[in-house]
């Protein structure tokens, strides 16, 4: 049987020298990484010899902390360092980058400071969604509490009381029944 190679146990680890040496005798079957030309080479009993695809190679020491592999090219892997503040994400037309939270903000098309309980976006999911023509006790509304710092709330229909009575409602420049109130007010009208 033929046999090629070393029979090891363990970690293989090369050893990373700044420039390629000029080659001895005592470099042969020795690995070496040169960090001039970022590639591989092994000695063998005649010169140093680049092992193949060795560019393709990516060195630990090409990250610092919180770096991730990026590439804008085919084949063409680099160091991407992501600062803090940053989300990895591309814009459009862009390559890979850390965005910032306004970058960010115009990809998902949502305004600097955006509330997601603010007037314009509460009106707009209201008037969005089915209308239930027959609320029951067990249905929710939601409410902005006066007493909370103006928080938005649920509240069952069986606590609002009166539950089971019909409700009318409708804009009036008259108070049912009374005659008094003024133009454009609104009334509720219940009957039992």
């Amino acid at each position: 049987m033929d046999f090629y190679g070393i029979d090891m146990k363990g970690v293989f680890r090369g050893e990373k020298v700044p420039t390629l040496p000029i080659w001895t005798s005592t470099d042969e079957g020795r690995e070496i990484y040169c960090l001039d030309t970022n590639k591989r080479y092994y000695g063998n009993s005649i010169k140093w010899v680049e092992i193949p695809n060795s560019d393709n190679i990516i060195s630990k020491t090409d990250y610092d902390a919180n770096t991730i592999l990026s590439a804008d090219i085919d084949n063409t892997p680099t160091a991407l360092p992501i600062s803090e503040g940053e989300i990895l994400g591309r814009v459009v037309g862009g390559n890979i980058d850390g965005l910032s939270a306004g970058q960010v903000r115009t990809i998902i098309n949502v305004e600097d400071g955006a509330d997601v309980t603010d007037a314009e976006n509460i009106s707009s999911s209201i008037n969005s969604v089915f209308e239930k023509i027959t609320p029951v006790e067990d249905d929710y509304v939601a409410i902005i509490d006066s007493e909370d710092d103006n928080t938005l709330k649920k509240v069952p229909m069986s606590s609002i009381g009166g539950f089971g009575i019909d409700y009318e409602i409708f804009i009036s420049s008259v108070e049912p029944n009374s005659g008094d109130g003024e133009d454009g007010d609104i009334w509720l009208q219940y009957t039992e």
